[in-house]
């Protein structure tokens, strides 16, 4: 049996232990850096004031240059510890113009990284990042606790052949899900581009 628990675009607190909460965020950041949004990065730090999340979930991203801007944006409140995944350009569906990415940025004072990879689909990459939490928070003599985190940005469009690739991107990430360890601690988010309640 795996712990799972998906999001799509909140914010919401995952209790490890009576002891350990972690807050979790998901952010579709549109394309991130291209467009003609203004002041995207006020508006985030606008939001993290509200609340600085321990782990985010990004979507949409579109360079290394613009992920890593917004990982500045992070560090830039005082007593900051954040860093971040790998960016690794779209690998799924070379030919597909509208390529983007997933990451995610995290609070390196609750967690570190273990493992990361990008899982392929016919369509686009769903990132996998296996997290621990830092030692000093477990209590003595507790074993290693591992987060396993899934951040994916399924296929747009309403229509048979776009729910088809949902459903394949889906199949893949429960696919990988399911070789995880007994009892684990799953995160599946991102943008999920659920139209409708079926």
């Amino acid at each position: 049996m795996k712990r799972t628990l998906s999001i799509l675009f909140t914010g919401f607190v995952f209790c490890f232990s009576a002891q350990t909460e972690i807050s979790v965020m998901c952010y579709n950041t549109l394309t991130y850096p291209q467009g003609s949004i203004a002041d995207r990065n006020d508006t985030l730090k606008k939001i993290l004031e509200y609340s600085l999340p321990d782990l985010v979930l990004l979507q949409e991203l579109k360079s290394e240059a613009g992920f890593l801007e917004l990982l500045d944006v992070f560090n830039s409140f005082p007593n900051s510890q954040y860093e971040a995944g790998t960016y690794v350009p779209q690998i799924s569906n070379p030919s597909n113009d509208w390529r983007l990415q997933q990451n995610i940025i995290y609070n390196y004072a609750i967690f570190r990284l273990a493992h990361e990879e990008v899982i392929v689909t016919n369509y686009r990459d769903i990132n996998y990042f296996k997290l621990y939490l830092f030692d000093a928070l477990l209590d003595e003599g507790a074993d290693t606790t591992f987060v396993h985190v899934y951040n994916t940005h399924l296929k747009s469009s309403q229509g048979f052949n776009n729910e088809q690739l949902r459903l394949q991107m889906t199949e893949v990430m429960i696919e990988h899900i399911d070789n995880l360890p007994e009892n684990s601690y799953v995160i599946a988010g991102g943008d999920f581009n659920v139209y409708t309640s079926d």
